[in-house]
């Protein structure tokens, strides 16, 4: 659901990211990086895009920023054992 959000205002950030997702599935590290370069020049054109004012954008880039810091902070804190008591 996230990339069909992501895929409205940026489809170059969300076929990035679903390339990324099947390279890191499949364990292909050249592929990996390659999207991971594609989702880089992909926020550049998007932020320097003029079709939005850059309000909305950087708006926008926060929101997928925060997302992405509360998912890992979820992979997280799922990923320790039961009981078990860490800093995050």
């Amino acid at each position: 659901m996230l990339v069909e959000i992501l895929a409205m205002s940026a489809p170059t950030l969300a076929a990035g990211l679903l390339i990324f997702a099947l390279a890191f599935a499949n364990h292909q590290r050249f592929l990996q990086a390659v999207s991971v370069a594609g989702i880089a020049g992909g926020c550049f054109f998007y932020y320097y895009s003029l079709e939005l004012d850059l309000m909305t954008k950087s708006a926008v880039l926060l929101g997928s920023g925060a997302i992405c810091l509360a998912l890992r902070l979820y992979l997280k804190l799922k990923s320790q054992p039961e009981g078990a008591c860490y800093a995050v």
